[in-house]
């Protein structure tokens, strides 16, 4: 059974509003935040889009486009009325748009070394 993010579990992650070109990322920041700490976990449904406006304070198309990082990432899977969940997370989903991105050219690989930095918790 899944469960449902609470809006209060949510709530804390208020934007920086002074920073409006990387809210996007924020938002993207802030759910992968929830999912490393555990108060997001696979298959969880995530608060309906109206609610994660609120809650972040971002515009839907802002919101949209964290949501399309998150799923290009494997982290999120939606379905089209069905809502948002948590993916799997199992490293097989994790890491295909890595994989593609290097089956493109040994080349990549350099660029996926520099790249891991991005990839370290903070």
């Amino acid at each position: 059974m899944t469960t449902r993010a609470k809006a209060t579990d949510l709530g804390a992650l208020r934007m920086d509003r002074e920073t409006r070109g990387a809210l996007g990322k924020q938002v993207v920041g802030q759910i992968l935040e929830l999912v490393q700490t555990g108060t997001l976990r696979a298959g969880d449904r995530l608060p309906p889009e109206r609610e994660m406006i609120e809650i972040f304070g971002v515009s839907r198309p802002m919101l949209r486009e964290a949501l399309r990082a998150l799923n290009t990432l494997g982290v999120v899977r939606s379905t089209h009325g069905g809502g948002a969940y948590i993916s799997d997370l199992e490293a097989r989903t994790l890491l295909a748009p890595l994989d593609f991105y290097l089956s493109l050219t040994r080349a990549n690989i350099e660029d996926a070394f520099d790249s891991r930095e991005l990839l370290k918790p903070r």
